[in-house]
């Protein structure tokens, strides 16, 4: 983490996806938010999903919100760009 601290302001975009890689949750609460919105998500329709295609939803949802990239959708097709 220390690396990503100091690189930060060069790579602020990788960086941001770093911390999400490398961090890990230091209370429980953290850990339920993250359960509870797996299964927010784990409908009977999506039920199908692998444990890696979750994860991959996951992380993009919570670089969006963090302002690291904007989706856009057309039809089937996702768009991610870089902020």
């Amino acid at each position: 983490m220390e690396y990503w601290k100091v690189r930060e302001s060069e790579w602020p975009y990788l960086a941001k996806m770093a911390y999400d890689f490398l961090s890990i949750p230091a209370i429980s609460s953290e850990c339920e938010r993250v359960f509870s919105s797996y299964t927010k998500i784990t409908t009977s329709e999506s039920s199908r999903l692998s444990g890696k295609s979750l994860w991959h939803y996951k992380c993009l949802k919570n670089w969006q919100r963090r302002g690291a990239i904007m989706m856009e959708t057309f039809g089937d097709t996702i768009i991610l760009k870089l902020v």
